[in-house]
């Protein structure tokens, strides 16, 4: 929580001055804001005091600081900013701060999210995902029609029979590494499927290619 709190726990010197010794200590289950677990309290002594003096009016507790949006923050004076800023950093620290700041963002985002129709929300994932406006692009002059893409792989390390297997290896790990990139993109538009499934690595295997650089390749 939020907030500043003076607790007042008393030891067992302090219990025996206060003639309260033979008194039960009560359980208490909290944590004070800067992350202090509390376990134990005398049950005579127990002095908590709650203040949120740093909060703008009506903003009593922290799911309501969470769920603040930025009109109600710009709607503030800059000295109640300020006050709540400095409130929250001397009362969580500043790692505590950040983290409240960054759950208000994530609230905020979600809460614009869900208010986007399907139509807007289709719009921005078809702007978002992969190849779909670069094969648009790629193939407006003909016709439109999509039809396979991908690149061609030259093998210019040595050849061999005593290097095959490390070739077999690489085209393996290759292999693995393009699914780990096109894995979070399947399902998630209909275009975005039918690209991958046109997407194809044309291997040029020559022995004549053995130590070819990028330029003898491009020639």
């Amino acid at each position: 929580m939020s907030y500043v709190c003076t607790l007042l726990l008393l030891d067992t010197e302090e219990r025996k001055a206060r003639s309260c010794e033979s008194l039960p200590l009560s359980p208490v289950n909290t944590t004070c804001p800067r992350g202090h677990q509390i376990h134990h309290c005398c049950s005579l002594v127990y002095p908590v005091t709650i203040t949120m003096s740093f909060y703008p009016p009506g903003w009593e507790d922290r799911e309501r600081l969470l769920n603040v949006t930025g009109e109600e923050l710009m709607a503030l004076s800059d000295e109640q900013r300020t006050a709540l800023f400095d409130g929250l950093r001397a009362t969580l620290g500043e790692d505590g701060f950040k983290e409240t700041l960054a759950e208000m963002d994530r609230r905020q985002e979600a809460r614009l999210e869900a208010a986007k129709s399907e139509e807007r929300k289709q719009q921005e994932r078809l702007l978002r995902a992969p190849y779909i406006q670069n094969l648009d692009l790629v193939f407006r002059f003909q016709g439109g029609a999509w039809q396979e893409w991908g690149f061609h792989v030259f093998r210019t390390p040595p050849y061999g029979p005593e290097h095959d297997a490390r070739w077999a290896e690489f085209r393996r790990r290759w292999d693995e590494i393009i699914e780990e990139q096109l894995a979070p993109h399947r399902g998630s538009l209909p275009q975005v499927d039918r690209a991958i499934e046109l997407l194809k690595f044309q291997w040029v295997e020559d022995p004549a290619l053995e130590g070819a650089s990028a330029a003898d390749v491009a020639g």
